[in-house]
């Protein structure tokens, strides 16, 4: 029989377990916050210091690409709570557009408040961040970044956090309509202040924006020891003001940014590879036209580069398609085993790793420069950079870096061919400007930087010789078709006579990875040696010069031979090997239906793709 007061003992019982289970958290969070705070003693305050990981230009040379900015390094002595982030962070002032800052996140220091000293409620404002370091195993969570224009965003009115079950009325106030949280793309992120959507400056809002940036903030911007990690976190950030006026058009370009673009990746050998900058200007060359209509002959007369950058940039500025700038571009190469994949589009983390290479180990540029090309089937101005001291069979990763240090691409992939490697790379030029790869004209596997003149003389005698068939039909007045015209016809035999006479090398014979399982698996290859040459049925005295060295041949795309059909009148009786009898003996090609799988993009399966991998050469 229990006593009489045995109801109240029972509820007096079941109230202190509630009490000390409500409490027990909270006593975890200060020891945790005493922890810190002893370990915070021995922060430094706020300090500037020279740049480390980002260099003040971007160079070809040194192959680093960088945020124009000097660097300005901030350390926290705060010890965090279980308070709002908020108010826990250390404030820093952003007061100079020429500085990059960064900041050190740990758990002795996980969040930084950013204020803006200058006056931005008025202008537009462009914000770039880079996660420059992670720890060593990549492990770790990544830093949270939430921009607001609230001009109050302490805890207020409710005592409950959302997680709790507090509801917004309720919870901590964090700007739910004036903020923004920034999401990482690969350790790269931005934000612009003050645009509409039709990219006009806006009326700002009177409260200029605040960046909080740190580590363990949970969805109530509370700080949460479990969340911050162990190692540290590096974030750059840099700012562009502009003084446009509310209702102008808002100019990008100034602000910088990861380009949509990728660099294209012509050949390599087994030490060395040709890239090509995403198209810098899509520049089409003048068509003749009645009465003198007139084909160009075997070197085209190619725009001038400079002359066009000398001109009014401001007429031509939306015709710029790098970062929206007539800017010249260089490039970064790393091994890909060096490349911080999770960080593939932070320029921070790129130059951190490129300095960490040993300097036997630094690819080195061997020749540079601009040109007027068709790689990529593409008609434009693109910068080009071979880079030498590679290693055999290695996988590289390559990325254009504007001039402006602030603007970069994605990233693109490619491999070095295996030791022994002999044909060597020829760079494009006026007679075949779509040709940039390894060719076996040479036995010296030097970079050409001119088609050896055996060679270039057939080519020039084969369009010389096609210019008077094509010109003996409906050309200029007349047409022949009402998409094309003698010029184009002209252009595409042009592409497949260089692609004939100088045929491509291919390497090992390595099966794709991550590819469409009905696409090509491998590059379609055929050897070639000296006994058994490529063009053993033609006459030596008609046909094309031998080659020196034996090789082995990645197969020109049927769509070089099937171009030359569409574009040139029938007249001319221009046939090509049929899919389903023997035109695998000469060209590659998926499927036996000619819609499909030609080496065109449009037909399933471009010959080349970013990770480098090309079945064919074509177009």
């Amino acid at each position: 029989m229990r006593p009489a007061g045995w109801p109240r003992l029972r509820l007096q019982l079941s109230l202190a377990a509630i009490l000390a289970l409500a409490l027990f958290p909270l006593s975890l969070a200060q020891d945790w916050s005493e922890e810190a705070k002893a370990s915070s003693s021995d922060s430094t305050s706020a300090s500037k210091t020279s740049p480390a990981l980002i260099s003040s230009s971007a160079s070809i040379h040194s192959s680093s690409s960088s945020l124009s900015r000097s660097s300005h390094h901030v350390a926290s002595t705060t010890a965090t709570t279980t308070r709002s982030a908020y108010e826990v962070a250390r404030t820093v002032l952003l007061s100079d557009e020429n500085v990059t800052y960064n900041f050190t996140l740990n758990r002795t220091a996980p969040a930084f408040l950013a204020h803006f000293v200058n006056n931005v409620t008025d202008r537009a404002l462009g914000v770039i961040l880079n996660i420059g370091q992670l720890s060593a195993n990549g492990s770790e969570p990544l830093p949270k970044v939430i921009v607001t224009t609230e001009d109050n965003y302490l805890p207020r009115d409710g005592r409950r956090s959302r997680t709790s079950g507090g509801s917004a009325r309720t919870g901590y106030n964090i700007g739910e309509r004036d903020s923004w949280q920034i999401v990482w793309d690969n350790g790269f992120g931005n934000w612009t202040h003050g645009v509409d959507r039709n990219w006009k400056v806006a009326n700002h809002s009177a409260v200029a924006p605040s960046l909080l940036i740190g580590r363990g903030i949970n969805d109530d911007i509370i700080i949460d020891p479990t969340l911050i990690g162990a190692g540290d976190v590096t974030v750059y950030l840099g700012y562009t003001v502009l003084d446009t006026l509310p209702g102008e058009h808002f100019d990008y370009t100034k602000v910088g940014g990861i380009d949509a673009t990728y660099p294209y990746f012509g050949d390599s050998s087994a030490t060395e590879a040709l890239v090509f900058s995403p198209l810098r200007l899509a520049d089409y060359l003048p068509k003749p036209t009645y009465p003198n209509y007139t084909l160009p002959g075997a070197d085209l007369q190619l725009p001038d580069f400079q002359g066009i950058l000398n001109g009014s940039e401001a007429a031509r500025n939306n015709t710029f398609l790098f970062g929206g700038r007539a800017q010249a571009v260089t490039f970064v190469v790393l091994p890909t085993s060096s490349t911080p994949s999770e960080l593939s589009n932070s320029a921070a983390a790129i130059s951190a790793q490129l300095a960490l290479l040993p300097p036997a180990d630094v690819p080195t540029v061997t020749a540079n420069g601009s040109m007027w090309t068709t790689v990529g089937g593409t008609d434009g101005f693109r910068d080009y950079a071979v880079f030498g001291n590679l290693k055999p069979a290695t996988n590289y990763t390559v990325w254009a870096v504007g001039a402006d240090g602030i603007t970069m691409s994605q990233p693109a992939w490619f491999t070095t061919k295996q030791a022994g490697f002999r044909c060597p790379l020829v760079l494009p030029t006026a007679m075949c400007p779509g040709v940039g790869y390894a060719s076996p004209v040479s036995e010296s596997p030097d970079t050409l930087s001119a088609i050896p003149q055996e060679y270039a003389s057939f080519i020039a005698s084969s369009l010389s010789a096609f210019e008077i068939s094509v010109l003996s039909g409906a050309c200029g007045r007349d047409r022949y078709s009402h998409v094309s015209d003698c010029d184009d016809c002209y252009s595409a035999y042009r592409e497949w006579v260089c692609r004939l006479v100088l045929p491509q090398c291919a390497g090992d014979d390595v099966a794709f990875v991550d590819v469409d399982p009905s696409g090509p698996q491998s590059p379609f290859r055929l050897d070639r040696t000296l006994d058994t040459p490529r063009n053993s049925n033609v006459s030596s005295s008609t046909g094309p010069p031998g080659y020196p060295i034996d090789y082995v041949e990645l197969m020109p795309c049927i769509n070089t031979c099937t171009h030359v059909a569409q574009r040139c009148p029938t007249t001319l009786q221009w046939n090509c090997p049929r899919r389903h009898f023997n035109a695998n003996e000469s060209y590659a090609f998926i499927s036996d239906r000619n819609d499909r799988g030609d080496g065109s993009a449009n037909t399933g399966w471009p010959s080349t793709d970013v990770y480098g991998n090309r079945w064919c050469n074509g177009l």
